[in-house]
């Protein structure tokens, strides 16, 4: 078994300073995309179960030690912003949660020679008239069912209007109480990790303090 690790916190001031002006101008964006998009939702709450990995039952403790190899780390984020391992743009992941009547529809996965995926694995997807994935060629898409407790998350989405039908490269469906998708399958990132886990959304950055 690995050795296991101490709770420790690291300080990327610099990288933090670089990911906030992102994180602005994704606000900034999305809000004028707001006005136009009734898909626009506020974030509800954290969909994840209190005290799991993607939501934990409280905050760090006061005085946590910082990582004596923090310094270190923050380096090689910082040396590394313009190159495809620490990508920071003006677009996150676009969370769309479920609403009452949505339509519904068969994820079509496009033959990429990846791992196989369960997009459709609960049904026909719930996905809201008006949903547009991240315009950048990753077109990720992560959509929330809060009574159903089911995650959508899709890579390279896309929405044909004119047979009105949703393709995409990757595609997973599990439940909340999932910490990442299974094993062999195609998911949203190459982690597995939910996708709408660990997002600063703006509702956090307008009163200053970040759930993830």
């Amino acid at each position: 078994m690995g050795k296991r690790l101490r709770p420790t916190v690291l300080v990327p001031a610099c990288a933090l300073a670089v990911l906030a002006v992102a994180l602005l101008t994704h606000v900034l964006r999305n809000d004028a995309a707001a006005a136009k998009n009734p898909v626009v939702r506020r974030w509800p709450q954290n969909p994840y179960p209190v005290g799991s990995v993607w939501n934990p039952k409280a905050p760090l403790p006061a005085g946590v030690a910082v990582d004596p190899a923090s310094s270190r780390y923050v380096s090689f984020w910082v040396s590394h912003l313009t190159t495809p391992m620490f990508v920071i743009g003006p677009w996150s992941v676009p969370v769309v949660t479920v609403t009452r009547g949505a339509p519904t529809y068969r994820v079509n996965i496009v033959p990429n020679g990846h791992a196989a995926s369960n997009i459709n694995r609960f049904g026909p997807v719930p996905i809201p008239r008006g949903t547009k994935p991240d315009p950048s060629s990753d077109g990720h898409l992560a959509i929330l069912d809060y009574t159903r407790g089911v995650e959508w998350d899709m890579w390279q989405a896309r929405y044909d209007s004119s047979t009105n039908t949703w393709t995409a490269t990757c595609g997973v469906a599990f439940r909340f109480t999932q910490r990442a998708s299974p094993h062999n399958i195609c998911s949203a990132n190459t982690a597995g990790f939910p996708a709408a886990a660990g997002l600063v959304t703006p509702e956090e950055i307008e009163i200053g303090r970040a759930h993830v």
